[in-house]
């Protein structure tokens, strides 16, 4: 096993996806991030399955944390997946809610060498659906949630299309309809420049909470 910080590929985006993540101090320090070899792995006896580009072992009572990458230099968004989870949560969400849905936000952070104020894990942990359904009227200027997935031509898994209209099927919760709509956003993001420094805007206001520097 390696230290990540002694691999000569993390450098530039990679590092800046782990500052990003670890804004607010929501990551393990640098120098206790592991890189586990193949034969790391079989040790552990673990056998990947085909289509598991990379993992992590997160642990919060060691000092070490280790991730294993299928190849190296890890795609971008894999890397950022992991460091995802490693990273400190604050909700109770399925691990992989947080690492699937927010990993392309925090890849094209690293991209444009943005590191916002708040942490990304907050847009799914603080942001309540009053607030951001004020946020939405206002900058995309429609009147509701649904009307902006109609204009968008989206048909969230939480939503019904029937003639013409959007809404939101009975039975789900705020906090599935709020990080239902921040992932059809972040989704959205790396072809809208506009629904990126909406998103944005979030992360460096005061809208989803103070920060936090414990």
């Amino acid at each position: 096993m390696r230290k990540l910080t002694e691999i000569n590929w993390f450098n530039d985006e990679y590092l800046r996806v782990y500052e990003i993540v670890n804004v607010e101090n929501r990551m393990p320090p640098l120098d206790e991030i592991y890189v586990l070899d193949d034969y790391d792995v079989e040790s552990l006896q673990i056998i990947p399955r085909d289509t598991v580009m990379a993992f992590a072992l997160p642990s919060r009572n060691t000092e070490r944390q280790y991730v294993w990458f299928r190849y190296e230099p890890p795609g971008l968004s894999t890397f950022a997946h992991e460091m995802i989870h490693l990273a400190k949560k604050f909700k109770e969400l399925n691990d992989e809610v947080y690492a699937y849905n927010l990993a392309p936000l925090v890849t094209i952070l690293a991209e444009r060498n943005i590191i916002p104020k708040r942490n990304v894990l907050r847009l799914f942990e603080d942001l309540n659906l009053n607030v951001l359904s004020k946020k939405i009227t206002q900058y995309f200027h429609v009147n509701s949630i649904e009307e902006l997935f109609l204009a968008l031509g989206v048909v969230p898994y939480f939503t019904t299309l029937n003639d013409g209209k959007v809404t939101i099927r009975k039975g789900y919760t705020e906090d599935d309809i709020v990080i239902g709509t921040m992932t059809e956003l972040i989704a959205a993001a790396r072809y809208d420049d506009s629904i990126f420094n909406f998103i944005l805007q979030m992360l460096n206001d005061e809208t989803i909470g103070p920060i936090s520097m414990s």
